[in-house]
C-alpha cells in the first residue's frame, strides 16, 4: 500500500480517536452512570460509544480518546485484554473511572498503581461528569511507539509441528544442541527425537516402579552441557525399596552412559497408596536444580477436604508427616547446587539453616500438594508453580493452583479457584513456614 495512503488512513483514525467515547458496561453499570457518561459526551460533541471487553483491542481502541467504566471493571478481562488496556493509557490514552468497589483481580502490578497512573481519572458516582470531562480534556491523541509494555503476539502468528506421536506418558522433554529433544516416558522410557533424521530412537530403558503416578518422571540438561554433558533425571526405584532418586549421567552423541550415573538425592515414598509424585526438574537462572515432589499422601476419605487425617491407622493419609513436615523432603520444591563430584551444596536463601536443625535444608517452598509443573522466571528467579489442590467434592469439583514464591519472601498463591474453607490449609502451611526463616 502507498505510504501516503497509510499516512492518511493514520490521520483519519487519529482525528477519529479525538471524537469517540467508549463506555464499557458491565452488569454492575448503572442508568446513571450511563446516562452521566452521555450527557458529558454530547456537551463536547463526542460520540459516545457503548461496548463490552471485545472493544479491549489495539484495532478498536485507536479509535478512542478516552474509555469509561467502573473500578472492578478489570476483574472480567483476560491477560491480552489487560494488555491492551495497558499499552492504550502508555500511549496516551485516558481511562475515567467510577469506584463502585475495588478490583480483586492480583498480579499485575500496573492496576495495583492505578491512583498514581496519570492517564487515570477516578471518581465517586456523582462526579463521573467531572471526571469523565477531565480525562476527555487531558487526551492528546495515541502514540503506540511510545509504549513501555511489548503488545502480546496473536495466536496466529505460531505454527504446530508434530515431531512424533504414539508415545507412552511422555511427562519432560529437553532440548538439546543441534534441536535433538530428549524427553522421558513415566515407564522408564529415554527416547529422543533426531531433528535432522525426523525420527525417535530409545537411548537406555530404566528400572522404575511405574504403579500409582510413579516412574521416570523428569529430566533436565545441565546449563553447561555442552562442556560437561551432564543430564539429570528424577525416578521411582524400580524394587522393593519404596525410593525416588535425583541422578546425573552423561549423554555424548546419541549415547546415555549408564555407567556415569551418580546419585545426588534420594527421597523415601511409600507406594501402598495412591497420590502425588509430581517428580518436575529445571534449573533456575543461578545455575541451582529445582526439584518439585508431591506429597505422597492418600486422601480418599478426606470428602474434598485438606488431607490432615490423625485417626489410628491413617497415618498415609495425614499430610502433616509429608508436606507439612520439615523433616520431609515430600509436598515440596527442593533447590540445590550441583557439584562435579556427584553430590550437591545448599544455596543461600532456601527456607531452614544448612546445618539442618530446623528442617531439611534442601527445601525451598513447602506446603504443597502436587506441584507437578513450575518455571523459574529468568529474570527474578521467581518460581511459579502449578498444584494439584482439590479432591472430589459433593459435585465432583477439582481444582488446581498457580503460585509464586519470591526470592528472600513467603511463598505468595497468585490465583486459586474458590475452595471449600477447609481446603486451604495446606497452602497455609507454606506461608506459616516460610514465614520463620532464619
Amino acid at each position: 500500500m502507498d505510504v501516503r495512503v497509510l499516512a492518511g488512513i493514520g490521520c483519519l483514525l487519529a482525528h477519529l480517536a479525538r471524537k469517540k467515547v467508549l463506555l464499557l458496561s458491565s452488569a454492575g453499570s448503572t442508568e446513571t452512570m450511563t446516562a452521566a457518561a452521555k450527557a458529558t459526551a454530547e456537551a463536547n460533541g463526542w460520540e459516545l460509544v457503548e461496548g463490552n471487553k471485545s472493544f479491549l483491542h489495539p484495532d478498536s481502541l485507536q479509535q478512542f480518546r478516552t474509555v469509561v467504566s467502573n473500578w472492578s471493571y478489570p476483574d472480567s478481562l483476560d491477560h491480552r485484554q489487560l494488555n491492551a488496556l495497558q499499552r492504550y493509557l502508555e500511549a496516551g490514552g485516558t481511562w475515567a473511572v467510577l469506584k463502585d468497589s475495588s478490583f480483586k483481580l492480583k498480579g499485575w502490578p500496573w492496576l495495583d498503581a492505578l491512583s498514581e497512573n496519570e492517564q487515570v481519572f477516578m471518581g465517586s458516582p456523582v462526579e463521573l461528569e467531572r471526571i469523565l470531562q477531565k480525562a476527555g480534556d487531558e487526551a492528546e491523541g495515541l502514540d503506540y511507539a511510545a509504549c513501555a509494555t511489548p503488545a502480546i503476539p496473536e495466536n496466529n502468528r505460531y505454527t504446530y509441528t508434530m515431531l512424533a506421536q504414539g508415545l507412552d506418558e511422555p511427562l519432560q522433554l529437553a532440548v538439546l544442541p543441534g534441536n535433538d529433544v530428549m524427553f522421558v516416558e513415566r515407564k522408564g522410557a529415554v527416547r529422543l527425537f533426531r531433528a535432522r533424521e525426523k525420527d525417535v530412537i530409545t537411548l537406555t530403558q530404566f528400572d522404575v516402579y511405574s504403579g500409582l503416578e510413579d516412574g521416570l518422571l523428569g529430566v533436565a540438561m545441565d546449563p553447561e552441557f555442552d562442556k560437561n554433558n551432564w543430564v539429570y533425571f528424577y525416578y521411582a526405584v524400580g524394587g522393593e525399596a519404596p525410593v525416588s532418586r535425583l541422578t546425573r549421567m552423561e549423554l555424548r552423541g546419541q549415547r546415555l552412559l549408564r555407567e556415569t550415573e551418580k546419585t545426588l538425592l534420594e527421597i523415601p515414598t511409600q507406594r501402598k497408596h495412591c497420590c502425588h509424585s509430581a517428580g518436575y526438574i529445571e534449573f533456575g537462572p543461578d545455575k541451582l536444580l529445582y526439584l518439585s515432589t508431591g506429597d505422597n499422601t492418600n486422601a480418599e476419605e478426606t470428602e474434598g477436604y485438606t488431607p490432615v487425617d490423625e485417626r489410628p491407622g491413617r497415618e498415609l493419609a495425614d499430610d502433616q508427616a509429608t508436606s507439612a513436615s520439615s523433616a520431609d523432603l515430600r509436598g515440596k520444591i527442593l533447590r540445590i547446587r550441583p557439584t562435579a563430584d556427584g553430590t550437591y551444596e545448599i544455596p543461600d536463601g532456601n527456607l531452614f539453616p544448612k546445618d539442618g536443625s530446623k528442617g531439611r535444608p534442601e527445601i525451598y517452598v513447602m506446603g504443597c500438594r502436587n506441584p507437578f509443573r513450575f518455571t523459574v522466571d529468568r529474570k527474578n528467579q521467581y518460581v511459579y508453580w502449578g498444584c494439584w489442590a482439590g479432591y472430589q467434592s459433593a459435585r465432583q469439583r477439582r481444582y488446581h493452583q498457580l503460585r509464586r514464591s519470591e526470592p528472600g519472601t513467603p511463598t505468595r498463591i497468585l490465583r486459586m479457584a474458590v475452595l471449600p474453607r477447609r481446603e486451604r490449609r495446606v497452602a497455609q502451611v507454606g506461608l506459616r513456614y516460610q514465614n520463620r526463616r532464619s
